[in-house]
């Protein structure tokens, strides 16, 4: 699922050029003062895991999992395990995912201000392995039982829902991604940086790439005004899955490319 939420969030080896993107390593922006977009590097990792943390604090998926950092059943001691929690888990995903994905950073002022991650055609995402999750599992005062408690329950309190969703969710990403297409899987932008270009120039780096190859786009939300925003680039919605009492609803949306919009084409 495609962590992506609202404001400017329109969920090869690091640093390696692969299969996964042949794109140059070179920051590119094409308007003075917009944010220069570049691979992720190894040394990004810890500033894009925090950034990537920052901006989906509120999503709804991690808030019907997590609930509130304050709250006395909370699975996190206090409001700050709760954010090295999500850092940690953020750091595994990229580790472990870069290895088959397109991983961008776009930069301002010298500082990580937004993160995207791509998969190629014939790259499906799967499972993260067990070496990516148990750092987050680990990080002091995380309470361990109790998070797992809250994740099970949740499940099993939506279960009809759960059902429901899936079905309706891999009906939609079947068609969505249909022949060779590009993944979007993450696409965060520090709050800090909102409003200024971030999610535009790290969506169009990629989308560029989509119209020069004449390849579609696809991705997941589960909020309605960030489907909204992912409109404005062409992104047209396949399906709207209601959510249930705990779990959110999803967005599930596809782009043709643009053929003849771009150079090259």
């Amino acid at each position: 699922m495609t962590d992506t939420g609202s404001g400017d969030r329109v969920d090869g080896a690091v640093g390696a050029e692969t299969a996964a993107g042949r794109a140059t390593a070179v920051a590119t922006s094409d308007r003075a003062g917009a944010p220069a977009v570049r691979l992720l590097e190894a040394g990004d990792v810890p500033a894009a895991a925090a950034v990537l943390a920052r901006a989906f604090a509120d999503e709804p998926a991690k808030q019907a999992i997590f609930g509130n950092a304050s709250a006395a059943s909370s699975p996190f001691a206090d409001a700050s395990t709760r954010t090295r929690f999500a850092i940690a888990a953020a750091r595994g995903r990229l580790s472990a995912a870069a290895r088959y994905a397109a991983a961008h950073v776009a930069t301002l002022d010298g500082a990580v201000a937004g993160v995207a991650l791509w998969y190629p055609p014939g790259v499906t995402p799967g499972q993260l392995p067990a070496s990516a999750v148990l750092p987050a599992l680990l990080t002091p005062g995380t309470r361990v039982l109790a998070l797992l408690g809250r994740v099970v329950d949740a499940l099993w309190r939506d279960r009809s829902a759960l059902r429901r969703i899936l079905a309706a969710r891999t009906a939609a990403a079947k068609q969505a991604g249909r022949g060779p297409s590009w993944y979007l899987a993450v696409l965060g932008t520090d709050p800090g940086y909102r409003g200024r270009g971030v999610a535009r120039n790290l969506l169009e780096r990629t989308l560029e790439r989509c119209d020069i190859e004449r390849l579609p786009a696809w991705l997941e939300t589960t909020e309605e005004a960030t489907a909204g925003l992912y409109e404005r680039f062409g992104f047209v919605t396949i399906a709207a899955i209601d959510g249930g009492s705990v779990l959110p609803g999803i967005w599930v949306m596809r782009r043709e490319p643009h053929v003849g919009s771009r150079e090259g084409t």
